[in-house]
């Protein structure tokens, strides 16, 4: 039976994606345009995995794991919602990877529609123990937007599909 956990799909995914890339000798860049999609969800943590293009001029592909408090009102009026930890993996055409782990941050509520509509959220965390082929201890920043896409379904409000784009830098 083929495992179907959110973060070995992700981990397939960036892989594959990754040994797609030509194969162009660039160096790791300081600060990558990303985006992606949400591919697994938790009322405390979401797993995304995506394309970047760094200021050096290569491609990566990228997945986070954001663990945070539970996304809900209480949270989104008080400064948003804590994010409390998880991962944050990056590696460009060359397959030159930078690893790092969520420190702090929030999430916060920018805009919803009415009802059951779509909600667009801020997300800026922190990144510590940043680590590259060179050099470990680093630190960084992942600043996107991410966009839920909701409807009612059997009465409850669902998400049936999330992306996310920003930015994440690194000072290593």
């Amino acid at each position: 039976m083929m495992p179907s956990s959110p973060r070995i799909i992700g981990v397939i995914l960036v892989v594959v994606l990754a040994l797609s890339f030509p194969t162009i000798a660039t160096a790791l860049s300081d600060t990558y345009t990303v985006e992606g999609v949400e591919i697994g969800a938790t009322s405390t943590e979401g797993t995304f995995v995506g394309s970047g293009t760094g200021t050096s001029g290569d491609d990566a592909v990228w997945q986070a794991i954001v663990d945070h408090q539970p996304l809900s009102p209480s949270c989104y009026s008080n400064g948003g919602c804590e994010i409390t930890g998880g991962t944050f993996a990056l590696a460009n055409g060359d397959v030159e990877a930078i690893n790092g782990t969520f420190a702090s941050g929030a999430i916060t509520l920018v805009s919803q529609a009415p009802g059951c509509g779509i909600q667009v959220f801020s997300v800026l965390g922190t990144l510590t123990d940043v680590i590259t082929p060179t050099s470990t201890g680093g630190t960084g920043t992942f600043a996107a937007t991410l966009t839920h896409f909701r409807a009612r379904f059997l009465g409850r409000c669902t998400t049936f599909f999330a992306k996310v784009s920003g930015t994440v830098s690194f000072d290593f």
